[in-house]
Order: C-alpha cells, then structure tokens, then sequence
C-alpha cells in the first residue's frame, strides 16, 4: 500500500542509514527508499511520506511528478527553519518522535483513502459493572488485535481515565471538543435548512485524535463531571459523526450506565463485560445481565473473565508491562474468541 512506503531524503548516509533501521524495526511492513546524493534524486514509486531535508525539497519543488509523494515533510537542521508551507521536523529528535509522525501521517492517508469501509464501521463497547483494575490496559490490547483487521479508534468515556497517562501521551483537545464540535455543526446545517438526515460532517476528526502505535484515540475528559452533562442526542449524534470517519472498528469504553447509554448499544455490534470470578463479583453482574436481557441487549453480550489482577504494591502500571506480561498473553491466546466473533 502507498500509505507505508516511505522516502527519506538527506545528505548525511549514517543518519539516513540508522533512521532507516530504526523505523523498519519497528514495523517491518514498511518500505524505506532512501537518497543522499541529490544528483541521483528521482520519483521513481508512489510514497505516502517523503522526509526531504533542503537541497532534496528545492530539487522536488523542480519536479513534474511530485503528485508521487502524497505528503512531504521538511526535515530542518534548525529550530524555526522553514520551507514555505511544508510541515517541518526537527532532525536531530528522538526517533521514536518520527515514528509517531510517520504513523500519523499514514493515518490520515487512510483516512482520506479509506471514507467507505468494506462491511461498514463497527462498534464495539466494553464495560466492566464491577470496575476491573486491569479494564483499561484489556481495552487497549484488544484493540490491537481489532486493528489488525483495519482502521481502528479508542474512544474513552471513562470519567476519572489514566488512558492518557498509562500511554504518556498529551493533547489539547478531548473528546468532548469533539462533540462540541458536532453539536456546532449541526445547528450550522440547521440553520441553513439541511434535514438531519441529509448532514454529512466534514472529516475534521483527525484534528482531535492522538496515536497509540496503529490505533486512533478520541482523548478522554480532563474533568470527570464533563460526562455528566453529555446528551443522549449528543452521545448519538458521535456516533453519527464517528461512522463517516472510515474505520473498521470503533471501540467504546464505558465505566458507567451514563445517559445514552441504551441508545448507543443499539448502534453496537458487541458488548463484551469484563468481569471476574467470585460470588460478590457476579451478584452485580447477574444484576446487569437482567438489565440487558429485558432490552433484549443479551444477544450481542459476550462475558470475559479476566484471570489475572493487578499486585497494587508490588506491579507498575504501565502499559509495556501489561503488552509483555500476562494479560498479553492472555489477550492474544483468547483474541480469536473474543474479535473473532464479532464478524
């Protein structure tokens, strides 16, 4: 696919060289072309990221078939450097920072590719009714496994979320902006006299998502008591706009029965509880269970117990930890199980 070629272009081999091994390290699907002889420079293949440093981009700037590169970063020695309006990176960074940049990119790539997903956008939510400790690391990894059969996204509406934390991530915007900025769109389109049935919101999502290695994630509240004030048709008119963002999956993860709660499982494809063993635990399942089966919701649950618990004293939380440790294992022995089944 176009999206994982890539093209770094720049004067210095042994830099060109290590970036090279690292980012084929970290994803081996990918296709690393690379020049430093600016004389020998040439588009000879499609590439969904070009990394050119200054003498590269005036060449590229010369060229006919620049449409090769769909997107192209400059590469500055520099702090403040810049190249008219190509987006700059600053060479001299961590490389795991290019890594995250480069799987951005190919996101978005996908994304403008990829509005119509073969067999349309499933939800899938996920809720523990006794507040599992390891519910959030589970989500995640299942996650992983989700994506491995396309576009997947993460949205957290947990109201006291470590998601941000537990992945050392930060964002200026949460998925409540996100809603905000539906809601805005819709009494836009109102306004002008548009049908409800007739709005189509633009793909501006990519603007709120951050990245966890190849999943999508709408960010969290920052304040636990935002949640509160989400309306069931605010809560359906995300999923709405969610449906049109191109991805195979999306993910809802809930700590709560919060206001919208039944309308959006009607739009799910699977519940999966997650639960554990033990009588005190399951009086509070078996509560739910009724819950839902009087909705007729019992259809599409699907019950996991996770045989594993987290030593408060003893165990970090962290998420490397949990990818190596034994709910890893775990996910990925059940992961036929548990995606498998939800078509």
């Amino acid at each position: 696919m176009v999206e994982e070629r890539i093209l770094i272009c720049d004067e210095d081999q042994s830099y060109v060289e290590a970036l090279t091994r690292y980012l084929i390290g970290c994803d081996p699907e990918l296709k690393v072309h690379s020049y430093t002889d600016v004389q020998a420079f040439e588009l000879d293949s499609e590439y969904g990221v070009g990394l050119l440093s200054k003498h590269f981009l005036e060449k590229y700037e010369r060229m006919e078939d620049r449409e090769k590169v769909h997107h192209v970063l400059y590469m500055t020695e520099g702090a403040g450097d810049a190249f008219g309006e190509y987006r700059t990176i600053y060479k001299f960074q961590a490389m795991d920072k290019f890594r995250k940049i480069f799987v951005q990119e190919q996101w978005q790539l996908k994304s403008e590719e990829k509005k119509d997903v073969p067999g349309g956008t499933r939800f899938i939510a996920i809720y523990s009714p006794m507040s599992h400790e390891l519910l959030l690391p589970f989500t995640l990894l299942l996650a992983q496994q989700y994506a491995k059969d396309g576009r997947t996204l993460l949205v957290d509406m947990q109201e006291n979320s470590m998601l941000m934390n537990l992945l050392q991530l930060k964002s200026k915007k949460t998925m409540i902006d996100y809603i905000y900025y539906l809601e805005s769109e819709k009494q836009k389109r109102t306004q002008l006299g548009i049908l409800p049935t007739e709005q189509v919101y633009p793909g501006e999502l990519q603007k709120y998502i951050e990245m966890y290695e190849d999943i999508a994630i709408l960010p969290p509240v920052r304040i636990p008591s935002e949640i509160a004030y989400v309306t069931a048709d605010e809560w359906s008119e995300l999923l709405t706009g969610l449906r049109g963002e191109g991805f195979r999956t999306v993910i809802l993860l809930f700590d709560r029965i919060h206001c919208g709660f039944e309308q959006m499982l009607l739009e799910c494809e699977q519940l999966i509880l997650v639960g554990k063993q033990g009588g005190f635990y399951k009086s509070r399942e078996e509560k739910l269970l009724t819950f839902l089966k009087v909705r007729g919701m019992d259809k599409i649950t699907k019950q996991i117990y996770l045989p594993i618990a987290v030593d408060p004293i003893g165990e970090e939380y962290q998420m490397e930890g949990f990818v190596q440790g034994p709910l890893g294992n775990f996910i990925r022995s059940q992961s036929m199980r548990i995606v498998g089944g939800s078509g």
